[in-house]
């Protein structure tokens, strides 16, 4: 007792004792596995996964204390899944780290409206990544309250006619080239 019991996720047995459980995804096999055995070794249990389509969906099996989220995935892009997890009153206090090439200005802008709670450009430090993990599990505010970010979001659309233009390409445009 005092404690959770190990549970199989996608044939992995994750132990939850005294362990902060977070969402690793990546698409490069290789990476999302080397990242994985880093938290591992700082103490935390990582489930991985390979596309934003089965963060929707293992997210409500197995319900994480941070996602690590790739911008770039297959399926379902990491901005598109970041949008769906915070509109969801289930999944919208989950802070997520955004972990992606996509270093200009507009993109760590536009990861932040978006929702993320961290933005770190690849390449990165191993131990700069563990760092700031542990930053936002200490955060008062992670996994507590559900930030707002429609406001953010139009404002963006306001420079536009069509209400149902992409967030993503509106953010982009009204940002410049």
């Amino acid at each position: 007792m005092g404690y959770q019991r190990d549970e199989a996720v996608r044939g992995m047995t994750i132990d939850r004792r005294n362990r902060h459980v977070l969402m690793v995804v990546e698409d490069e096999d290789d990476l999302r596995e080397l990242i994985c055995v880093h938290l591992e070794a700082a103490g935390y249990a990582c489930v991985q996964v390979a596309n934003g389509k089965d963060v929707l969906e293992l997210v409500r099996t197995d319900v994480p204390e941070l996602i690590i989220l790739d911008r770039m995935l297959p399926k379902l892009s990491g901005d598109d899944c970041l949008v769906r997890l915070k509109r969801d009153p289930l999944t919208a206090g989950i802070p997520v780290i955004m972990l992606t090439a996509m270093a200009d200005e507009t993109d760590q802008v536009l990861g932040f409206v978006l929702g993320a709670d961290d933005y770190i450009t690849k390449p990165f430090s191993m131990k700069l990544l563990a760092v700031r993990v542990e930053a936002v599990l200490d955060n008062p505010r992670a996994n507590k309250i559900v930030r707002p970010r429609s406001s953010a979001m139009s404002r963006i659309r306001v420079h536009f006619k069509d209400p149902g233009i992409s967030p993503v390409f509106a953010c982009k445009t009204a940002a410049g080239p």
